[in-house]
């Protein structure tokens, strides 16, 4: 009975043994990386270069040689109140406590300070960023008050940014006042920001526009303006107006910077005239994305429209391929050749438009990757779709049966 309560004490020993170290580890996974994770959050640590982490590889070891010979004594203490002395690894615990505490004190220190330097930096940098936004607010005020009772132009350049936001409060409050929108627009000619502000303006004078423009592209002829603005930027603001003049818009078209000619095109108060002439020019523009705009739009011309078709970018061919305005004669070309092409995305292409002619569809359909696409093509024949609806292929299978139950709907 004795030997039976001993063999019973000695599997609980070991039983509590283990759950103490299993404890001990979780704790110590847990715990040095939530430390980390809290110190660099506190101190606005990013993760770009913070090597703070890799310290989890040291402080985990550590941890749990400072845990669980706390956790082995606590047992210990309970089985001998509980008057069950059994034998417990008191020394084993005892020499990993002394050891890992003479290697954990020093990093704990290091981590404190560390912590508390970063705590004290951001601090720092709070109270600096509201001393200098109080400053900051300070100025705007004084340079309000300064416009407020001497006028628009009573500031001279270059701005301070606090003084450009007074500009633009000042005009904002003055709006209905042309006077004053063309007299900031003269008096600031190299204030970008002002130039923005008017140039979204949406009930902004026309003649007010045209001086910004005026003042822009003067600008935009220094490489590197000391503006927190882009002036191209500016520009599109100026083509989206609905109060632009028309003569700028088309002096836009001439534009060296891309987003600034694609802008000024895409406004519909373009002359017919001047959009067909820049849609003809943006066919052999050296930005793919204008040359995607000018094959997209079905006002460009059918013979840049053919030569678009052979364009070294996919998105263009896709686009002059989609355009309406495109020859057939030129797509059916142009689908034959991408029909066999080695290249899976001109396949793809040919597969999905309604303009490739049934038998390249045929075709294509024998093609594992290219027969779904056929079965979404609203162009490809009923009975080349009824013999897809059979295929072994779910996804194909699933494509052609809802073509063919939309095509029945709509002949009904």
């Amino acid at each position: 009975m004795n030997t039976m309560s001993t063999s019973t004490q000695s599997r609980i020993s070991r039983l509590l043994l283990w759950l103490s170290a299993l404890v001990a580890a979780i704790v110590a996974l847990v715990l040095p990386p939530a430390w980390i994770a809290y110190s660099d959050r506190q101190a606005h640590r990013g993760p770009f270069l913070n090597f703070h982490p890799l310290f989890a590889i040291l402080y985990v070891p550590l941890v749990f040689g400072l845990l669980w010979p706390i956790l082995v004594r606590i047992l210990a203490w309970a089985k001998q109140s509980a008057e069950r002395p059994l034998v417990w690894p008191a020394k084993t615990a005892i020499v990993m406590f002394i050891v890992s505490a003479s290697c954990s004190a020093p990093f704990i220190i290091s981590e404190y300070r560390y912590y508390i330097r970063g705590v004290e930096a951001v601090q720092a940098e709070q109270m600096r960023m509201a001393r200098f936004h109080e400053q900051q607010l300070i100025e705007k005020q004084k340079a309000l008050a300064e416009l407020q009772a001497n006028g628009v132009a009573s500031l001279s350049e270059p701005l301070t940014g606090p003084q450009v936001d007074a500009v633009n409060s000042y005009l904002d409050a003055h709006f209905q006042n042309p006077l004053e929108l063309e007299n900031a627009s003269r008096h600031y000619p190299t204030s970008l920001p002002v130039m923005e502000h008017l140039a979204q303006k949406r009930d902004c004078p026309a003649q007010v526009l045209e001086i910004v423009y005026d003042n822009v592209v003067e600008l935009q002829k220094d490489r590197h303006p000391q503006q927190s603005v882009n002036p191209s930027q500016v520009l599109c603001y100026l083509a989206w107006n609905p109060n632009v003049p028309v003569s700028v818009l088309v002096a836009m078209l001439d534009n060296p910077y891309t987003q600034v000619r694609e802008a000024a095109a895409a406004n519909p108060r373009l002359p017919e005239e001047a959009k067909v002439a820049y849609l003809k020019k943006a066919a052999d523009s050296q930005s793919f994305s204008e040359r995607e705009r000018a094959a997209g739009d079905p006002d460009s011309a059918p013979e840049e429209l053919s030569k678009m078709l052979q364009d070294g970018n996919f998105r263009v061919r896709q686009a002059a391929a989609a355009n309406p305005n495109t020859p057939r004669l030129a797509k059916t070309a142009y689908f034959q050749k991408t029909a066999l092409s080695e290249k899976l995305w001109d396949r793809i292409l040919a597969a999905q438009s309604p303009d490739c002619p049934p038998e390249l569809l045929k075709k294509l359909s024998l093609d594992p990757a290219t027969a779904k696409y056929v079965a979404s093509n609203p162009g490809a024949p009923t009975d080349l779709l009824q013999s897809l609806a059979d295929s072994d292929d779910p996804e194909t299978c699933r494509r052609a049966v809802a073509s063919l139950t939309k095509r029945q709907k709509s002949e009904h």
